[in-house]
């Protein structure tokens, strides 16, 4: 052994032994750590089923559009909102299309033409489209486009929101900004923007005529006072509906205030107009009126007290 000791050139075997050991160690790191490494695959098929819960699980309707095939896919969200299942949507982009209201295809086709084309930064819609049972709902339709080195749009993505709760509210909201809960008809701040509507037309146009006509209800204190502050808010409703029927649709009859109530009539042919729609208001505000289709309200007690015609 001392002598085969001897022999061996140690220069050369510890370099040879120091890597082994080396690899050794890079073994063991290797081994301990591999429980931790994940396959770049598994990765990638772990993310795509996360993105396809994803799109399952929202609630939102999710849309695509392949521009090169004209391919049309959507959610089980997106069909669910007009009462489908997505096996029932087609995959063409014009089964969209000709569920849209006649009314709104039109602008949906521009702003997505306008986005895709590069005229707008991002696309954005709000339209009605068919429900199955046949009615019509509001939705608002987001999209984001993938786009070639050149900027040519390859297909579009994006999410398609029924708003149509939303929207009745709005309009309600307006709708008692703008009119009178009592009556419904239009409120003072509505007919002053309809007057002055109707006095610019009238600058531009020395054809147009329009007339106003002034009017309240005399002793309607009284009936407030004997009979009630319910049959008076029912009178009141009843003279609004009188009122409405003795105009044309394009006129505007409103609630001024109180027992007061004004007429604005457009593109009358001269005063003889006027006066024929003051006659039949004095008319029809001349017979009775009726409390639960029983005993009378003496109509002394609601008559047109005073009309003012003026012409522009």
């Amino acid at each position: 052994m001392s002598n085969l000791a001897s022999q061996i050139d140690w220069s050369l075997v510890m370099p040879c032994f120091l890597l082994v050991v080396a690899a050794t160690a890079v073994i063991l790191f290797v081994q301990r750590r591999s429980p931790q490494i994940e396959s770049p695959v598994d990765g990638i098929r772990e993310e795509g089923e996360l993105l396809q819960l994803s799109i399952e699980g929202t609630s939102e309707g999710l849309w695509q559009w392949d521009l090169q095939t004209d391919e049309f896919r959507v959610s089980k969200a997106w069909a669910e909102v007009l009462g489908y299942q997505p096996t029932d949507i087609g995959d063409n982009v014009h089964d969209w299309f000709g569920a849209v209201h006649p009314y709104y295809i039109s602008g949906l086709r521009m702003d997505l033409a306008a986005y895709l084309q590069g005229e707008k930064d991002r696309f954005e819609c709000e339209y009605r489209i068919r429900h199955r049972n046949g009615t019509y709902r509001w939705v608002l339709c987001k999209g984001r486009a993938v786009r070639d080195q050149d900027g040519e749009a390859l297909q579009i993505s994006g999410v398609q929101t029924d708003v149509t709760r939303l929207i009745e509210v709005e309009n309600r909201v307006v709708e008692d900004a703008l009119h009178d809960r009592l009556t419904g008809l239009p409120n003072k701040s509505f007919f002053t923007a309809q007057l002055t509507q109707a006095v610019a037309t009238a600058r531009k146009s020395r054809s147009f005529q329009f007339a106003v006509l002034f009017l309240d209800l005399d002793r309607f204190k009284e009936v407030n006072d004997t009979l009630g502050h319910l049959v008076g808010d029912k009178l009141l409703a009843a003279t609004a509906k009188r009122l409405k029927a003795c105009v044309r649709p394009e006129d505007t009859v409103a609630r001024f205030g109180g027992d007061e109530f004004i007429v604005l009539l457009e593109r009358i042919t001269g005063s003889s107009e006027t006066e024929r729609a003051a006659c039949r208001i004095k008319e029809a505000l001349a017979a009775p009126f009726g409390e639960n289709g029983a005993d009378k309200l003496d109509h002394r007690a609601a008559i047109l007290s005073r009309v003012r015609a003026e012409r522009n």
